[in-house]
C-alpha cells in the first residue's frame, strides 16, 4: 500500500480552543494556573501553581486535563513554548491568554498532538501566517484551516501509545 502524503490539518487530529466546563467547581475551588513563564521551550511545565477557581474563571484561556497547548505569540512559539497539560488540580487549569488549547480528537492520543505541536514542520507553518505588528504578532486561530500534516500519519495518531499503554498495564 502506497502512502498517503496528501495533507491534513490541524483539526483533524484536535479541536482549538474548545469550551472547558468547571460545573460542579465551587468559586474557591484550586485549579491549576499556567502563565507562560512556567513553560519552557523543552514543551515543559517548570512550576506548578494553582489559583482559586473565582480569580482565573475570566481573563484567561481556559483548559481541562490532556489539552496541549501552544504558545500563539512571538517569539515564544517560535521557541517551542507549550505543554501537555497533565496532573491538572480538579482537571482544569486556566493560563496566559497567548496559549492556543489544542484538544484531541476521542481517537487521537493526546501525546501525538503534543509532540506534533513540538514539532519544527508545525512551528515553521505557524511563523509563516502569524499576523499583526512587529514584536507582537500572534499565530491566528486560521492557521488550523492551514497546518499541513501528512495524512500518512494520521494513522500513527492512533497507535502512538499502544506499546505504552499494553506495557503499563497489569496482569491479573
Amino acid at each position: 500500500m502506497q502512502a498517503d502524503f496528501s495533507k491534513g490539518t490541524i483539526t483533524d487530529l484536535a479541536d482549538i480552543n474548545p469550551p472547558v466546563s468547571v460545573d460542579g467547581l465551587s468559586p474557591d475551588s484550586s485549579v491549576s494556573f499556567i502563565p507562560m513563564a512556567d513553560v519552557s521551550d523543552k514543551g515543559q511545565w517548570t512550576n506548578r501553581q494553582t489559583r482559586k477557581l473565582c480569580e482565573v474563571r475570566s481573563g484567561y484561556t481556559a483548559f481541562k486535563e490532556g489539552d496541549v497547548l501552544l504558545a500563539k505569540i512571538t517569539p515564544c512559539m517560535e521557541n517551542g513554548k507549550g505543554c501537555h497539560a497533565v496532573g491538572l488540580e480538579n482537571s482544569v487549569g486556566f493560563g496566559s491568554t497567548e496559549f492556543h488549547v489544542l484538544r484531541a480528537k476521542s481517537d487521537v492520543d493526546a501525546r501525538f498532538v503534543f509532540h506534533w505541536s513540538q514539532s519544527e514542520m508545525l512551528r515553521r507553518q505557524a511563523e509563516a501566517k502569524m499576523i499583526g505588528s512587529a514584536g507582537q504578532q500572534r499565530v491566528p486561530v486560521t492557521l488550523t484551516n492551514s497546518a499541513a500534516l501528512p495524512k500518512c500519519l494520521m494513522p500513527l495518531t492512533r497507535r502512538f501509545s499502544a506499546p505504552t499503554r499494553s506495557s503499563t498495564s497489569s496482569s491479573g
